[in-house]
């Protein structure tokens, strides 16, 4: 099965596979063929489990950085100066996981720590509670971060 991951910016589109020894053979040089001369990109295997291989690293660091800030450890603007600076990403993980959108973060958190059963992927309070008032990132207009957007429709949901 193979799986484009079009809500990524066309740069860095990325196409998984999940490996099967029946097929494997059969379709090496189709593969070859597909991911040198007809897109252009690159082809990742992965095992079939829940998070494939971006969202059960990514996920568990934009998580942690909301246990961070949560926990009182440094503002929003450090953890993600920091994690820029200390890692050489363009954005942050908090400004990250407001791209990405705060609900998909939390529903994505959710299935890995359903699907794996390990409590690192247990979501934050913080991204919970953000989540419940809707605030959902750049798409809403406020997030961890506001980006100049009326957030006058937000409604809390529920209470922690």
């Amino acid at each position: 099965q193979l799986a484009l991951r079009s809500s990524l910016p066309p740069c860095t589109s990325l196409y998984y596979l999940q490996r099967s020894t029946r097929w494997q053979r059969r379709f090496q040089n189709l593969l070859d063929d597909f991911k040198i001369c007809r897109l252009g990109k690159t082809v990742i295997c992965s095992q079939d489990y829940p998070g494939f291989i971006v969202n059960r690293i990514l996920m568990p660091m934009i998580n942690e950085a909301f246990w961070a800030l949560y926990t009182g450890v440094a503002t929003k603007e450090d953890i993600d100066t920091e994690m820029k600076l200390g890692t050489n990403h363009p954005m942050g993980p908090l400004q990250l996981a407001d791209f990405i959108g705060l609900d998909v973060c939390l529903s994505v958190l959710r299935v890995l720590h359903n699907g794996l059963g390990d409590n690192k992927y247990s979501p934050c309070p913080l991204l919970v509670q953000y989540v419940d008032a809707g605030r959902l990132g750049k798409k809403r207009g406020v997030g961890v971060y506001s980006y100049g957007q009326k957030s006058s429709s937000l409604k809390p949901k529920s209470s922690l």
